[in-house]
């Protein structure tokens, strides 16, 4: 407040705001810190609200945002078992600048994947497996044609006919955790053996040295 009077005894007054900020602080709470994919996670940011203060989040998953409150976020899982994610907050002002940080740990739903040695075979092949599922599989199940044949990790051996067409195996694998489980299947193809291996020779008996001629029927 200004107060001006002049010789003559005239007065007049003048008010004016003076704003003192304070350095800002950075917090915000979570209301989940672990679950299975997707995870929704609430973000409730408890800085004080200054004018003129910027808020700048990292989620940790490549997603920023610059809101002051971002409520429900949603995290996937990552590529491998359990992925933690860092959430980041940093506020500023003219005054400074504060950074609070909290961590989420998500657990992943299994990702089935399996190769086989070939996709199509002449009869009767003898088919191996693998198993290359992520996502931290717990149990396993292995189906052909629709039909249980192993819980192992990885499938035995298997010897798949066909007799005079072609035969389709749909092999299965269900993998599961306590997030939930998924599935994947794969074909193979095996063809009837229609080759007969036949040939004859010109002698069949002599003395040593003995000149055969084979010809192939």
């Amino acid at each position: 407040m200004l107060i001006i009077e002049n010789i003559y005894g005239c007065k007049d007054t003048v008010f004016n705001s003076i704003e003192i900020a304070e350095p800002p602080d950075a917090s915000f709470v979570l209301d989940v810190q672990n679950g299975c994919a997707i995870l929704p996670v609430t973000i409730t940011n408890q800085s004080t609200l200054y004018g003129g203060s910027t808020y700048i989040w990292d989620y940790g998953n490549g997603v920023t945002d610059t809101l002051f409150n971002p409520g429900l976020i949603y995290f996937d899982q990552g590529s491998g078992d359990s992925t933690i994610y860092n959430i980041q907050l940093v506020v500023a002002n003219g005054c400074g600048v504060a950074s609070y940080s909290a961590s989420i740990v998500v657990y992943p739903i299994p990702v089935p994947e399996f190769g086989v040695i070939f996709s199509d075979s002449c009869s009767p092949a003898l088919v191996m497996f693998n198993n290359i599922t992520t996502g931290n599989p717990q149990t396993y199940q292995w189906f052909i044609n629709g039909v249980f044949v192993s819980s192992d990790s990885i499938l035995p051996p298997q010897i798949f006919l066909a007799d005079s067409t072609d035969s389709t195996y749909v092999v299965m694998l269900v993998a599961s955790n306590f997030c939930g489980q998924d599935t994947i299947f794969k074909n193979v193809v095996i063809h009837p053996n229609q080759v007969t291996a036949f040939f004859n020779t010109d002698v069949v008996y002599g003395c040593k040295p003995l000149q055969v001629t084979l010809r192939v029927l």
